[in-house]
């Protein structure tokens, strides 16, 4: 995997791709090397460079790919019935909490809201937290969701007090920094970000000995000879924050990927995938600061993490079949309390085809907090 500094079409993605690919050189020429969760930082999130901080279409037709969320407020309409159900479970606590883990450009949150108020819900004494760290993505949040009373925006999970809640997170846990780890002989391998050559700014990968970085009590029992995975060390951490924030409730994470040794044996080389134009590539080293680079999730290590913090993970299921478990058709019955009309029912109806049926490799990972 190597790749030179290839011009992609637009002058400023050319000047963006340049000035990345300078500051990854100058970290290499002091390190030597890089490992991936350093080079994400430096492409996805370098102010005012960083693919998550320049102002330019991501998300939707315009941007580079469309999320679950995007596709119609019917998903977030569902986890609001959800939402509702987590309330009543818990005895209806006045002091119940909402969060929203990565919320993209605010359109889950926002359907959630209009559903929640049409069923009369008390929303605006609840208090509702989106957790997110990219001042491009939160203005267009703030477009979208600006009318609920009690939301206040966080940058981390620490940030919020403990509370009974209900905690979603789709396409979130694909987002959190990975290190790719690769089987030989034996043991594990670290692949890293490297120059092709002494001099230049052609990036390759290069394997190396583990990095200081990796929990080694974590680390997955070894894999077959040659098989690459990505491994993202962040889950420990995140899943302890979220059960010292969440005192009882659940949280509901969608996300594409599957356990452990399906990832393995489906997917030997690896999972990472470049998003641009709507287009999945391989190559993380073209047209840096244009192109999101992800992985899918390895739902054994969430679960492995959930229960060493003392969350419940349910079993893993599939999207389609949580939705449908949610109440999903039945939303589709009860759409006249938003007083929207027969050309939007369509739309719903086509859009729950596309939630139950086009979307298989998409998982549903609940957990679950009993209290202290």
């Amino acid at each position: 995997m190597a790749s030179g500094p290839d011009s992609p079409d637009d002058p400023g993605d050319r000047r963006t791709d340049q000035a990345l690919r300078e500051i990854v050189v100058a970290r290499l020429e002091r390190t030597g090397l890089l490992t991936f969760p350093e080079f994400l930082s430096i492409v996805l999130h370098e102010p005012s460079l960083g693919y998550y901080e320049r102002a330019r279409p991501i998300l939707g037709r315009a941007g580079d790919f469309t999320t679950a969320s995007q596709l119609h407020d019917l998903l977030g309409w569902t986890l609001a019935e959800e939402t509702i159900r987590c309330w009543s479970d818990l005895e209806c606590p006045e002091d119940f909490q909402i969060v929203e883990l990565g919320p993209g450009e605010g359109h889950l949150m926002k359907a959630m809201g209009d559903w929640l108020r049409a069923k009369h819900l008390p929303l605006d004494r609840w208090s509702v937290y989106l957790v997110e760290t990219s001042p491009t993505l939160r203005r267009a949040q703030e477009r979208r969701v600006s009318g609920i009373r009690g939301l206040r925006w966080v940058g981390s999970v620490s940030e919020i007090p403990p509370g009974p809640g209900f905690w979603v997170g789709s396409e979130f846990l694909d987002a959190l920094p990975f290190h790719i780890l690769v089987s030989r002989g034996g043991s594990w391998k670290e692949v890293y970000v490297g120059r092709d050559r002494a001099e230049g700014q052609t990036l390759t990968a290069r394997e190396g000995p583990l990095s200081s970085g990796l929990p080694p009590g974590e680390l997955p029992d070894l894999a077959p000879d040659g098989v690459r995975m990505e491994f993202r060390p962040a889950l420990g951490p995140l899943m302890r924050e979220i059960r010292r924030s969440l005192a009882r409730g659940r949280v509901v994470f969608l996300d594409y990927g599957a356990h452990r040794e399906r990832l393995w044996g489906d997917h030997p080389g690896g999972t990472l995938e470049v998003y641009h134009r709507h287009q999945v590539s391989r190559d993380p080293f073209s047209d840096l600061g244009s192109r999101d680079i992800s992985a899918w999730v390895d739902f054994t290590h969430v679960q492995k993490a959930a229960k060493v913090a003392g969350l419940d993970p349910d079993p893993l299921r599939s999207q389609a079949e949580f939705l449908w478990e949610s109440g999903m058709p039945q939303v589709l019955d009860r759409l006249d309390i938003l007083g929207i009309d027969e050309t939007e029912k369509v739309r719903a109806r086509l859009a729950m085809k596309s939630y139950l049926f086009a979307y298989p490799t998409f998982q549903a990972q609940v957990l679950r907090a009993h209290g202290p």
